[in-house]
């Protein structure tokens, strides 16, 4: 018998800590050291179902992990991010600055109403069905969508922001053809998260020095 963790429960390591990102629920929790020690020793290949039975049940009854058959297949996050763009030169085009204000207004709206679960799946599925490049063409205009979302975030402001600006930004990319990826990062000491967009390894709505605080654990 091989183990998993529960579908929609996200998982990494940060200084030593397992933290968790159970999307279900829309909460994040830390493992005690002995729980995060079997989650990592099984991400790792390294543990034996066998000697590690009534530790791994016990995680069984507390819905962390679920029996599987055959071999189990683990895919924390490893996306960490080497560099961002810079938004086109001058101000924001008055047509993108507007469509990133209500694509923003869309985005919380959706929050509010939807579960959090939902609201990922329905990206997963609009990702799955869209057909990206990044061209010379296309990063032209995101760099002028870049520049419209930053000034969105002036007039609607930042602070605790990050999941709608974040899904906003990257449900247009999809739109426009542009290659783009939903990421959860976490932090501790103390504990907090954070939302931003990549293409690869690449930040699209943000800066390299704030999102390296983070380490990601769920990457859409």
């Amino acid at each position: 018998m091989a183990y998993a963790l529960r579908p929609g429960l996200h998982c990494c390591t940060v200084e030593g800590q397992t933290l968790c990102l159970d999307v279900a629920e829309n909460r994040y929790f830390g493992l005690n050291a002995e729980a995060g020690n079997i989650v990592q020793r099984l991400a790792d290949g390294e543990i034996q179902p066998i000697e590690d039975q009534q530790r791994l049940s016990t995680l069984v009854e507390k819905g962390i992990l679920i029996e599987v058959a055959g071999d189990s297949e683990w895919r924390l996050p490893l996306c960490q991010p080497c560099a961002d763009m810079d938004p086109v030169a001058g101000s924001a085009h008055v047509t993108e600055l507007i469509l990133a204000v209500a694509a923003q207004l869309h985005a919380e709206w959706q929050i509010r109403q939807r579960p959090l679960a939902q609201i990922l799946d329905s990206f997963t599925k609009r990702k799955s069905a869209s057909r990206t490049s990044l061209d010379t063409g296309l990063a032209a205009r995101l760099r002028r969508q870049i520049a419209g979302f930053g000034a969105a975030n002036l007039l609607l402001g930042s602070t605790d922001r990050c999941l709608a600006s974040s899904l906003a930004f990257a449900t247009l990319c999809l739109r426009r053809g542009f290659p783009a990826s939903l990421i959860f990062g976490v932090r501790i000491g103390p504990f907090a998260a954070h939302c931003w967009v990549q293409h690869q390894d690449i930040v699209l709505n943000d800066n390299i020095e704030r999102v390296r605080l983070y380490t990601p654990i769920l990457a859409i």
